[in-house]
């Protein structure tokens, strides 16, 4: 009982010691907002990927107020992000191509109007199709 206890936990040791963040887009600064996106399954890959955008003012208010639409190509059209609840957070599945390399997030404030687009390459990939 004891030796599978113990090996218990070192699964659990080199399970917790393992790769993380890999998949996971580095954090962009837009005016005074924070985005971050987040794949599932990270890192993308071929078939449907749903992708979660997390948008704050200096990393800790989460904002509300926004738009935030996603594409994976310049010549594709834009896809409204569904939000969840007042979070800060947006929602899109979206089918990766096996070409697909970045993904674009264009972010537009309701009150003011204004629209930015930033760029995530793909983990592996380093930059836009």
């Amino acid at each position: 009982m004891r030796h599978g206890l113990v090996a218990l936990m070192c699964l659990l040791l080199f399970t917790a010691c393992g790769r993380s963040g890999e998949g996971v887009f580095h954090p962009q600064q837009w005016q005074d907002l924070e985005v971050t996106v987040e794949p599932r399954p990270a890192p993308p890959r071929p078939g449907m990927n749903e992708f979660l955008v997390i948008v704050s003012k200096r990393g800790i208010r989460p904002r509300e107020d926004l738009v935030v639409s996603l594409r994976l190509a310049p010549d594709e059209p834009w896809h409204q992000a569904i939000q969840d609840g007042d979070t800060g957070v947006f929602r899109k599945a979206l089918r990766v191509r096996a070409g697909d390399r970045a993904l674009q997030v264009r972010i537009r404030r309701s009150e003011k109007g204004e629209v930015g687009v930033l760029v995530f390459p793909f983990p592996g990939t380093g930059g836009a199709r």
